[in-house]
């Protein structure tokens, strides 16, 4: 498994020359992770049109956003992959996530992960089987806000 970074815009794409459009035509596909604040990460692609002249685009198709995380990856047979985490994931699947595709999480953003990974951690450190859902959320915010203010003293 390969990483890929920093395609994070239509002009920054990882884009496969050789792709196959319908049953005999070829054209070009490009892949980058889009961020919307409030929203989270999502997985664009877009072909190209091989039966117009020039590099024509095709309209983007852009996959289900994921709250906390996206990264893209070229699998063993160099195929693009993408790898997403939402919000119904357990601190320890937060953390694995993190583990192996954190680095493909644009660097501008990575903050959400680490901050979520943080908050879901403690979150989960502080229950009990059978204890109702509000127990830990004292301590995921702190864990939030420990992370949020690390991040920020990172950035300057």
């Amino acid at each position: 498994m390969q990483l890929l970074q920093k395609h994070t815009s239509p002009e920054t794409a990882y884009v496969v020359d050789d792709y196959p459009y319908g049953f005999r035509l070829r054209c070009k596909i490009r892949y980058w992770i889009e961020y919307k604040k409030g929203h989270g990460f999502r997985i664009v692609s877009q072909t190209s049109n091989p039966k117009r002249p020039g590099l024509v685009w095709n309209k983007p198709k852009a996959g289900t956003y994921a709250r906390f995380g996206a990264a893209l990856y070229l699998d063993d047979q160099g195929h693009v992959q993408g790898a997403c985490l939402g919000e119904y994931s357990s601190g320890k699947e937060a953390s694995d996530w993190r583990e192996k595709y954190g680095e493909g999480v644009p660097q501008e953003h990575r903050h959400v992960l680490n901050e979520w990974v943080a908050a879901k951690l403690a979150y989960d450190a502080a229950r009990n089987p059978g204890d109702p859902l509000n127990v830990g959320i004292p301590e995921a915010r702190k864990a939030w806000f420990d992370e949020a203010v690390k991040s920020m003293g990172e950035s300057q």
